[in-house]
């Protein structure tokens, strides 16, 4: 959610949401259950590794 990924990130929810605006309308990210953003199938590697064809983004969860 919007909320969640600002909080991770330190940015406004204002931000992240046009963020993930242009993510949706390029296809990088849909709306699933919940109205939570997925990563599309179609870029899942693995678990916590997403590629979008130019290189892999490995997902760690951020330690704070």
């Amino acid at each position: 959610m919007v909320i969640e990924l600002a909080r991770l990130v330190g940015r406004s929810e204002t931000v992240v949401s046009k963020h993930m605006a242009v993510l949706r309308k390029a296809g990088a990210v849909v709306i699933g259950r919940g109205r939570m953003y997925e990563i599309p199938a179609q870029f899942r590697v693995e678990p916590g590794v997403v590629d979008f064809g130019y290189g892999r983004l490995r997902m760690l969860p951020q330690t704070v």
